[in-house]
């Protein structure tokens, strides 16, 4: 029976890349064409060092512990 699946499967979707999602990933070739024009394709503020996530790899953990958080009026000059 499972042959018969197999037999049916599109090959082509094994090797499609994973679809972006728009605002957030971008492709080689749109991340060459901002860079080209000079154009951000994305910012990203960190307003303080919390996260929850406690990922084995993450940087975050290394350091000094700050429990600061960005002032809003500084946020609005950054951006």
């Amino acid at each position: 029976m499972w042959e018969e699946d197999l037999k049916n499967l599109d090959t082509l979707s094994l090797f499609s890349p994973p679809p972006l999602l728009k605002g957030y990933m971008y492709g080689p070739q749109e991340a060459h064409k901002a860079r080209n024009s000079n154009r951000l394709l994305a910012i990203r503020l960190e307003t303080n060092k919390s996260c929850n996530l406690r990922c084995r790899y993450c940087y975050a953990q290394s350091g000094e512990d700050s429990a600061k958080i960005a002032d809003f009026n500084n946020l609005k000059r950054i951006i």
